[in-house]
């Protein structure tokens, strides 16, 4: 199984690596620290933000203050909200791309065991989901740098960091049915209808 496992995982990411998902999720979610320096320059000046025509007010009620750790929580929470839609759309592309590619026959008739080609995916979503929560999380440290934050201690970084992990599991475990929806719904677009 073991053996099996460690081939299914090859082709796995041997196909997300060939393909423009990687590439296409990371954009995506890559506009959530853009976003957030983007509130916090404007929470850092607001009379330009004003004479931009741009809304602080809402700003000021959404963030707080233009720091570290409102600029961290900003980019937990679009980890949170993003990360539902982002990882929902990697599990549905990974369990419905054989569907949509009609391949599954192929898929099935291989010799290895169905067991250790849905851990594969599941290892694959999970090391996926990983990879874009740590790109996310060093842009949004550069992000935080360009728009020149006041500095803060280490330890607001690393619970930051600790926060955005945990958020990120959290929905990476909250998105796992998405595989079924994908499954069953015979490619990847019905699971994008549960989300």
């Amino acid at each position: 199984m073991m053996r099996n496992l460690g081939q299914a995982l090859w082709v796995e990411l041997l196909k997300a690596r060939r393909s423009k998902m990687p590439l296409m999720t990371l954009l995506g979610f890559a506009l959530a620290p853009f976003v957030g320096g983007f509130f916090m320059i404007v929470l850092k000046d607001p009379d330009m933000a004003r004479r931009l025509g741009m809304i602080s007010a809402k700003a000021q009620i959404l963030a707080g203050s233009a720091d570290w750790p409102t600029y961290l929580g900003l980019l937990a929470q679009a980890t949170g909200i993003g990360g539902i839609v982002i990882f929902s759309f990697i599990t549905s592309w990974v369990f419905g791309r054989e569907y949509a590619d009609h391949t599954i026959k192929d898929l099935l008739a291989l010799p290895t065991a169905r067991s250790a080609i849905v851990l594969a995916k599941f290892i694959l979503v999970l090391f996926w989901s990983i990879l874009l929560t740590v790109a996310i999380y060093l842009i949004g440290l550069a992000v935080g740098a360009v728009v020149v934050l006041p500095s803060a201690p280490a330890q607001t970084y690393w619970q930051g960091a600790i926060t955005i992990a945990v958020t990120a599991s959290m929905i990476v475990a909250l998105v796992t049915p998405i595989a079924f929806f994908a499954s069953a719904g015979r490619g990847y677009m019905p699971p994008m209808g549960a989300t």
